[in-house]
């Protein structure tokens, strides 16, 4: 529902067994909350609702587990793999983990067992945030990896206390020898690279784990769509951000960079303007220092094939820190200066600060107003004839910034569901090239 997105996440109340009523107060329960999916996530995982993301840190940290258990009937959770490094889901494991447990303990949580994404083996954890141990017999394997844009059901008979996987659609095989604990929650560890991502939904959320599409076009003075474009169906989710460099990594209407060339960490939404006037609301969401130090907010010519990955076109945008005007020739390049354009601040924006960067296209005109303040017009700037929203995270891994279009919401700025707590005096853990294998966090084989 969209007009919950601007509140907090919360709890569904539980449902009890034999359809046992709930109490009075149980009843009178406003419905004031979006219901969150992911629930505890080791400090090296960064939630943007459904999604999970990979952020340094060591491999056997990187677990989530879902916000609901369960212990009774047939049920089934979806898990989208986004992204991983090689498009080939491995470190990537999707499964159950004993919901029994205090799961805001980072040190130890209790027994799982997942699908291993790169050679579809079942491997088992007697400790969540610990090493993984590969079930021989329980699986037959394959020798292809589970791809990027891949969606692995994970079934749960909790009568029969069975386990079971179906990939993209196909027969769910049972795991054998698994005896499942009397309670369970979905559960998954990103074990790979930076900026692996998965998503994560509860049965009746499948339409999360749909892929994304840019909206059909709207025309100048009211010109109709074409019939087909009339017929496009609600099975896609709206795109909020578009290219990006290979160095930053997009869920949903969030960026944040991995790594990488300070250059290269650009991206831009989804969809351009290049009629009537138009107001893109950036906000930072997490920067080293707090002060939006290398972040940048604006607009990029849209006229630019940005799948290319190697040059884009023109851009200005806003300095977070310091409040200067910058432009580049090439958006994937370096930024100049362009002095008495802006007026400049001696305050630096902080974290959770929105910037709206506002384009008149019948004037080219640019201008950026801060945390609701006035608009300043952006001197000396003639906009091209079409533009999309621009920004730039030239500054350290793991910052972060979120884009809402006009009409629409940005993210919540922080999941109460989740247990993530600051990253930033996290060390970032780079990793070392090796070789493919399921086995690589495994202390023995069984």
């Amino acid at each position: 529902m969209p007009e919950l997105q601007s509140v907090a996440e919360g709890f569904p109340l539980p449902l009890f067994p034999n359809n046992f009523p709930m109490n009075a107060a149980m009843r009178a329960h406003p419905s004031r909350f979006s219901v969150t999916t992911i629930g505890a996530a080791g400090d090296n995982l960064k939630v943007i609702g459904q999604t999970l993301v990979r952020s340094g840190g060591l491999d056997e940290k990187a677990a989530a587990v879902g916000s609901r258990g369960v212990r009774e009937g047939v049920h089934t959770f979806a898990f989208k793999i986004e992204r991983t490094a090689d498009n080939d889901g491995l470190g990537v494991f999707l499964g159950v983990a004993d919901a029994s447990v205090d799961f805001l303990n980072q040190s130890e949580w209790g027994t799982a067992y997942a699908i291993g994404c790169h050679g579809q083996n079942l491997f088992s954890w007697k400790n969540g945030l610990g090493a993984a141990c590969l079930e021989r017999a329980a699986m037959p394997g394959s020798g292809d990896s589970i791809e990027d844009g891949s969606v692995v059901l994970v079934r749960v008979d909790m009568s029969k206390r069975e386990l079971a996987f179906a990939v993209d659609g196909g027969a769910f095989e049972v795991a054998q020898g698994v005896v499942l604990p009397e309670i369970v929650r979905p559960f998954c560890k990103l074990a790979g690279v930076d900026g692996d991502m998965v998503t994560m939904a509860y049965e009746g959320q499948e339409l999360a784990l749909v892929t994304e599409a840019v909206l059909p076009p709207v025309f100048p003075n009211g010109v109709a769509q074409n019939t087909a474009m009339r017929k496009h169906g609600a099975v896609h989710s709206p795109r909020v951000l578009g290219a990006h460099g290979s160095n930053v990594a997009v869920a949903g209407s969030t960026a944040f960079r991995v790594g990488g060339t300070d250059a290269a960490a650009a991206a831009v939404g989804a969809r351009g303007t290049s009629f009537g006037v138009a107001t893109y609301t950036f906000r930072i969401d997490r920067t080293k220092g707090g002060d939006g130090l290398g972040v940048y907010f604006g607009v990029a010519d849209g006229a630019t094939d940005f799948e290319n990955g190697e040059a884009w076109g023109a851009a200005w945008a806003l300095g977070a820190h310091g409040g200067n005007l910058f432009s580049w020739e090439d958006g994937l390049g370096a930024g100049a200066l362009v002095r008495g354009a802006l007026p400049g601040s001696e305050e630096s924006l902080p974290d959770g600060a929105t910037v709206a960067v506002r384009v008149d296209m019948a004037l080219r005109e640019l201008s950026f107003a801060v945390n609701g303040g006035d608009f300043v017009v952006a001197k000396g700037v003639e906009l091209p004839p079409s533009v999309r929203p621009f920004c730039k995270l030239s500054g350290f891994t793991k910052d972060s910034v979120s884009l809402a279009y006009q009409g629409e919401d940005l993210p919540a700025l922080d999941s109460p569901g989740s247990s993530n707590k600051s990253t930033a005096e996290a060390g970032f853990n780079p990793k070392m090239p090796r070789v493919s294998s399921d086995t690589v966090l495994c202390l023995e084989l069984r």
